[in-house]
């Protein structure tokens, strides 16, 4: 059995491009992105999870694995995972929101926290607010309908050289309100 240049370099690409976009989505993403848990463990569950994902994934075209082609696409890939990410955090900070209107309303806004994770301070009923639905969240498998949340973006958005200019934005906002079903049956 015999490695070619290209083959090294097909295989390089199919483990780098996903695993750029599944590294910046669990470093955005509530509970698996804290600054609480060690960094070797964030990249050990990157790396294991690329793994599972990547014979599912369709091959990617990269004629060079050190181009400048190569890097719009770990760019963009890396833009996915962080926008991916950014869902769950606007998600989650909506009850702190919640919490803070109903503290202020009801007199209880000068009893504040300091958030360990954004390092502000919050009312208490926003913090207790915002640790309940983090609580709800695991409880209700959030972080398993997450996983399947980022199989799914493969789907939609695949690895490629298109731009987001040839992708259905139909399919994107069904694929969407799929992934936020759990979510909101939270509510």
């Amino acid at each position: 059995m015999e490695f070619t240049e290209s083959v090294v370099n097909q295989y390089l690409a199919d483990f780098i491009l996903p695993f750029t976009r599944i590294s910046a989505l669990v470093m955005m993403m509530i509970g698996f992105g804290a600054r609480t848990i060690p960094t070797r463990i964030k990249l050990f569950l990157c790396v294991t999870l690329t793994l599972a994902i990547m014979p599912t994934i369709p091959p990617t075209k990269v004629e060079q694995l050190l181009s400048f082609t190569t890097f719009l696409m770990i760019a963009q890939q890396t833009l996915i995972g962080i926008s991916l990410g950014f869902i769950t955090v606007m998600v989650i900070n909506t009850f702190t929101l919640a919490g803070q209107i109903i503290a202020m309303q009801s007199g209880l806004g000068f009893a504040s926290l300091v958030d360990p994770a954004s390092g502000m301070n919050v009312p208490a009923v926003g913090q207790f607010f915002l640790i309940l639905s983090t609580l709800l969240f695991w409880t209700m498998d959030g972080h398993l309908a997450y996983l399947q949340f980022i199989v799914a973006s493969f789907d939609t958005l695949p690895i490629g050289n298109e731009h987001f200019a040839s992708i259905k934005y139909k399919e994107i906002v069904l694929w969407g309100g799929r992934c936020l079903q759990p979510l909101c049956r939270l509510l």
